[in-house]
């Protein structure tokens, strides 16, 4: 079996023809032996350069956002809305972000320090407000689809902490 080949993103199907030579002649549509069984899904892979550099930059649009986007900070920590301090019960951070080759799906990793509850309530919030981040990601940056946003929660920051506690 042969690898699939990569192409510039582009329709597997051209352009409609006009109501003149349509009616004129019959169209028949060729199958690529190679393409896909749908036509409707065309499959864009970017250079691995850039989908690094598309990654750090939506890290720190993130990382940004929890800093200074009062929604987000309400999101981690529904305490700080009340007045109290604002790492009262958990502090959160991103710890990598990882992106598909096609920019669609970004698998955000997230890290919690803190007691149990403060991170089920951060990564409860944090998944609550998936659309609300998608939608800032894509008023921040310049890109031709928004990538679906997935928070996971990061444990290896944690379990290091606790590792060179132990010793």
């Amino acid at each position: 079996a042969k690898p699939a080949r990569m192409f510039p993103c582009r329709p597997l199907v051209s352009p409609p023809l006009p109501r003149a030579l349509a009616a004129a002649a019959p169209v028949s549509v060729r199958r690529l032996p190679w393409a896909s069984t749908s036509l409707r899904v065309v499959r864009c892979m970017a250079k691995e350069r850039r989908v690094r550099m598309v990654a750090k930059q939506i890290q720190r649009e993130l990382a940004d956002m929890l800093t200074r986007d009062p929604v987000m900070q309400r999101a981690v920590l529904p305490e700080a809305a009340l007045g109290a301090d604002r790492y009262l019960s958990s502090l959160t951070t991103i710890a990598d972000v990882e992106l598909s080759n096609d920019l669609q799906v970004c698998k955000v990793y997230v890290s919690v320090f803190g007691d149990e509850r403060g991170k089920k309530v951060a990564m409860a919030g944090l998944k609550d407000k998936t659309k609300y981040v998608r939608s800032q990601i894509g008023k921040r940056m310049k890109l031709r689809l928004t990538p679906e946003i997935r928070f996971i929660e990061d444990e290896s920051m944690e379990r290091g902490s606790r590792l060179l506690r132990s010793l």
